[in-house]
């Protein structure tokens, strides 16, 4: 069953509220925290031990397939834009309106347990969102870095997972 982190308290749920409460005063952001998977970007906004946060932003119409991140897990803060998360084939969050966008941002999430399924369709405006997460193994680095099972989002993402393998 999916929840939504403020019924699930745990460290992930506490670094969710902790992140959201510090107006991005407080954060740790790295100098390599920029990822370009063209056309989407990736922004690190803030990292400490196995938690992290990034900033992600999509183009209209181009959505995320089906994948799983093996080592990671995820609490979606959707910011602007429009889009449907689907985790196990069960639509979590959307669409988007202005009226529950404060709402989202500051006390809503859709959490993705690792291992699990999910995919993104985004709106005709374009999707922009927070991943939060929790990397179980290794340092976090880019989400993108731990997919698994599925396409890439693109031939960028491709080209940057083959060259980690060679």
């Amino acid at each position: 069953m999916i929840k939504i982190f403020e019924e699930s308290p745990d460290d992930l749920t506490d670094y969710t509220q902790w992140l959201m409460a510090a107006a991005f005063t407080e954060l740790d952001r790295p100098i390599d925290g920029i990822v370009h998977y063209n056309p989407a970007t990736a922004v690190v906004i803030d990292r400490r031990e196995a938690f992290q946060a990034e900033l992600y932003t999509f183009p209209a119409g181009r959505d995320i397939p089906e994948h799983v991140h093996p080592n990671v897990e995820s609490i979606e803060v959707q910011v602007s834009g429009s889009l449907l998360l689907y985790v196990e084939d069960q639509c979590i969050q959307g669409p988007f309106s202005l009226e529950r966008a404060a709402k989202t941002f500051m006390n809503r999430g859709a959490r993705i347990p690792a291992k699990s399924r999910h995919r993104v369709t985004v709106g005709p405006e374009g999707a922009c969102f927070i991943s939060v997460q929790k990397w179980t193994a290794g340092m976090p680095t880019s989400i993108g870095n731990d997919w698994a099972s599925g396409h890439r989002y693109s031939e960028t993402h491709e080209g940057m997972a083959n060259e980690k393998t060679s």
